[in-house]
């Protein structure tokens, strides 16, 4: 019933049905004291003032009803949702960008609280079926950029922008929210919320339902459900999630430490909070496929446990269940469940971008091209802007052997996102495959540089080196991963890319075999990694080889 009220409240101001009643009502007590003081002195009837106050009485409703179905326009008094002649604004094709909320709080240190509320309001929006919601790393792609609405607008192809500030101090909130017309930078609605922290998940639900009746879309109740979902009641709980989402998404790994650190603390406040367990399983996973550089031994299980605690907790969260896709497809062979949980996932929330961009990836190991393409589509649909899916779909046209578009796509992805290592990484492998070492060898370091010496990055520069005839840098580096691999480091799965350069078909076997001893990496045990991805068919035929593609199930 709030909800309700609260909606009809803002239709009424959006219609500036409240205006008029303020301006109706001021006139008529004007015209009546005019009257009144009048009438005598005119000589006009005795019923003049008694006829005046009926016909204002009668005017009153016909005027809230007029304005209710004609609003005001620039071009003048037009019927509510009719266009007039040259009117330019297309209808809503329930597409929008929720822009990332400002920091307006004294001490400018709320970021990540501000950050956190527009994720929220993007995962809320998400699950909504036929309404397109861009994810969060496209619509923070213009964060600290003072652009033109409308140029945002172009640039990511929906129809409405949603942005806000917000202001924290202590336990008090202000959060001001804006629904924009991408077209013309016209606002839709507008709404300034006074309260507490305590009421920050009434205010993501109210700004949530009013851009879904503003854009028309439908909302069936099992996705009304969805969209109200909160699993959370105690804000300082909220707090420590939304900065732990905060520093996972910057992606490098003091970042992801500190945001294992947080959830573990949000953990330790709430134990049944199914979303805390969900981002601890996505950081711990993060860390163990090249963004951390400490012993791995333990990441997987942990993250694995995690995830576990997030589905026991929440089988209808979709997080959960990315989170346990996600930790499986790196550590265990049990290829048909962790589909299952992609699945799953993409189910739940089929507007969640990074299910279909990691399901893609699934695909990717399983050789399975055109369902892998279709992901990846979707996913860059839902974040086009996204420079890891933009660079994917270069993965795509690598791993099928056409290597000039792959390289094409990986020059692109560089001119907006020059310092993602990975894309580098990739880069050079292709090079490498065309044979235009030099070019390979500049890539293939500038990798490592960005990397800060990640192991992977590592191996790729010595493959480029070994085919390019450089054996001596080569070893060099094969020397150095033996090194972190006597001192307990997983690097195995590097190794085995190292040594198929060099042409060491028995020690990459060796390598191999420890690797999946270890459960590393899954990427780098997978036959589409050696034959598809390097190139090479060095192992193609080793009976070894097809054993450990047939125990972990991609023979």
């Amino acid at each position: 019933m709030p909800h309700k009220l609260s909606r009809f409240w803002q239709e009424l101001k959006r219609r500036r049905v409240i205006h008029v009643i303020v301006v109706y009502a001021s006139a008529a007590f004007v015209i009546i004291e005019l009257v009144n003081n009048i009438w005598e002195t005119l000589q006009m009837p005795a019923w003049t003032p008694a006829l005046t106050l009926i016909l204002l009485v009668i005017g009153f409703p016909l005027a809230v009803i007029f304005t209710w179905i004609y609003g005001p326009s620039p071009d003048g008094i037009t019927k509510e949702g009719a266009k007039v002649p040259g009117d330019r604004v297309p209808r809503f094709e329930n597409s929008i960008a929720v822009l990332p909320f400002q920091d307006m709080s004294a001490e400018g240190d709320q970021e990540y609280f501000c950050d956190g509320m527009a994720e929220e309001i993007i995962n809320s929006l998400a699950h909504v079926s036929n309404l397109k919601v861009i994810a969060r790393t496209s619509a923070f792609a213009f964060k600290n950029h003072k652009m033109d609405m409308r140029e945002i607008g172009e640039k990511l192809n929906v129809e409405a922008l949603l942005e806000g500030s917000v202001r924290k101090s202590n336990n008090r909130l202000r959060i001001t929210a804006q629904l924009i017309r991408a077209e013309d930078g016209l606002h839709i609605w507008s709404e300034r919320f006074d309260r507490t922290l305590d009421d920050v998940f009434a205010i993501q639900d109210e700004i949530s339902l009013a851009i879904v009746d503003h854009l028309k879309a439908s909302l069936p109740n099992t996705e009304r459900r969805s969209l109200l979902k909160h699993n959370v009641e105690n804000p300082d709980v909220y707090d420590l999630y939304l900065l732990g989402r905060f520093y996972t998404n910057r992606r490098n790994t003091e970042s992801l430490n500190r945001a294992i650190d947080l959830y573990r603390d949000a953990i330790r406040l709430d134990t049944a909070y199914a979303l805390a367990y969900a981002g601890l399983s996505e950081a711990l996973t993060l860390t163990g496929i090249g963004y951390c550089s400490l012993p791995l031994k333990d990441v997987f299980p942990k993250a694995k446990e995690a995830a576990q605690k997030a589905i026991q907790l929440n089988n209808e969260l979709c997080e959960a269940h990315t989170a346990m896709a996600f930790a499986k497809q790196y550590f265990e062979f049990d290829w048909p469940v962790i589909e299952q949980e992609w699945k799953r996932a993409i189910e739940l929330n089929p507007g969640y971008a990074p299910a279909h961009q990691w399901y893609g990836e699934y695909l990717f190991i399983m050789k399975r091209w055109e369902e892998a393409e279709k992901e990846i589509r979707l996913a860059l649909e839902l974040d086009p802007l996204s420079f890891v899916i933009q660079t994917e779909l270069g993965w795509l046209y690598h791993y099928q052997n056409k290597m000039d578009q792959a390289i094409e796509q990986y020059r692109k992805v560089i001119e907006t996102a020059p310092d993602y290592a990975v894309v580098h990484f990739n880069l050079g492998t292709a090079l490498t495959i065309k044979k235009m070492y030099r070019e390979a060898i500049e890539a293939s370091k500038k990798a490592v540089d960005l990397s800060g010496g990640s192991p992977f990055m590592k191996a790729g520069l010595s493959y480029a080196y070994a085919l390019s005839g450089d054996v001596a840098s080569a070893i060099q580096i094969r020397d150095e991963l033996i090194q972190l691999a006597d001192s307990g480091h997983l690097v195995q799965g590097p190794l085995v890319t190292v040594y198929v350069g060099l042409k060491e078909r028995e020690e990459a076997m060796r390598c191999l075999e420890i690797a999946y001893r270890n459960k590393e990496n899954m990427s780098f045990l997978a036959r589409a990694w050696y034959e598809d991805y390097l190139g090479s068919n060095l192992l193609s035929a080793v009976p070894g080889f097809q054993q450990i593609q047939k125990k972990i199930g991609l023979e």
